[in-house]
């Protein structure tokens, strides 16, 4: 595998831009174009690793394309799951944790992918 689309070049990269996305301090000294670029940083991060995962799917055979298809799927119905019902139970007048949207979504992708791909995989292999 080249070394751009390499997982051990593609995640730390990406985890390093999301870190500095996620802490980025309102009360940064400097300028106020400096705080976006680093709040920014994500997007380039984000398209890297969209476009290495379309690499590594491209990569695999039809059974295993399957797999990963159904762990996208499984992280999307969990994403779309815990995003609606924190927002209505919250619209009811009711007390939600106080987490932030960008932490909901990334947790939910992970623990819903690799749950995804761990029960195709079960039932496929």
């Amino acid at each position: 595998m080249s070394w751009p689309w390499n997982p051990l070049v593609v995640l730390p990269v990406f985890t390093l831009c999301f870190l500095v996305a996620r802490l980025v301090p309102r009360e940064l000294a400097g300028s106020s174009e400096l705080r976006l670029f680093l709040a920014l940083l994500i997007v380039p991060a984000l398209l890297y690793l969209f476009l290495a995962q379309r690499h590594w799917v491209r990569q695999l055979d039809e059974l295993q394309r399957r797999i990963h298809l159904e762990g996208y799927v499984a992280a999307l119905a969990v994403i779309l799951l815990v995003v609606f019902t924190l927002h209505f139970v919250q619209k009811a007048g009711f007390v939600v944790p106080s987490l932030e949207f960008i932490d909901v979504v990334a947790l939910g992708y992970v623990v819903g992918f690799v749950a995804g791909v761990f029960f195709a995989r079960r039932r496929y292999l």
